[in-house]
């Protein structure tokens, strides 16, 4: 809706473009990588576009987040916030390995800035935090709750440790 671009040079087309807009798709794919249920609510005004709220259920759950891009300086500037509460691990990790490793539900949260013209520069200038908090989850095949009980009494137990037995098994 109140789509309008502005005079100018051909060049600087997204830096013109003004506009309000809602996007929904059902499912969407890329590679392993699903999700369903997208929407996003975007406007843009003299290079500066608002996505708010951007929606879509992965892994189980709803995310919720949103996206800010700077069309206005020498490079595209992209921040992007997104939670992810109630991930199911059974489905993240089947994705990622092809194995169910672990069950439960993880809350992420991700804050990343980038920017750049290309797909190149936009990922390799990628910087910020993200954070995966869980409560209860269990090992596929283990407790590791259990596995840390039994070696408490050796005192030898560090991070790295728990580390190892996670990735290594």
């Amino acid at each position: 809706r109140d789509v309008q671009v502005t005079n100018g040079e051909s060049v600087d087309f997204l830096k013109r473009l003004s506009f309000s807009a809602e996007l929904g798709c059902g499912t969407f794919r890329k590679n392993a990588f699903a999700g369903t249920d997208l929407k996003i609510s975007a406007i843009a005004s003299q290079g500066s576009w608002e996505l708010e709220p951007v929606t879509m259920d992965l892994f189980g759950a709803q995310g919720v987040g949103k996206a800010h891009v700077d069309f206005g300086g020498h490079n595209p500037r992209y921040v992007l916030d997104y939670t992810l509460p109630g991930l199911q691990t059974e489905a993240f990790f089947t994705m990622l390995s092809g194995e169910q490793l672990l069950s439960g539900p993880m809350d992420f949260t991700t804050r990343l800035e980038m920017e750049g013209d290309t797909y190149q520069e936009v990922v390799g200038s990628a910087s910020g935090d993200f954070s995966l908090r869980a409560g209860q989850l269990e090992l596929t095949g283990s407790d590791l709750d259990n596995q840390l009980d039994e070696f408490e009494s050796s005192q030898h137990l560090n991070l790295v440790d728990v580390g190892a037995f996670f990735f290594v098994g």
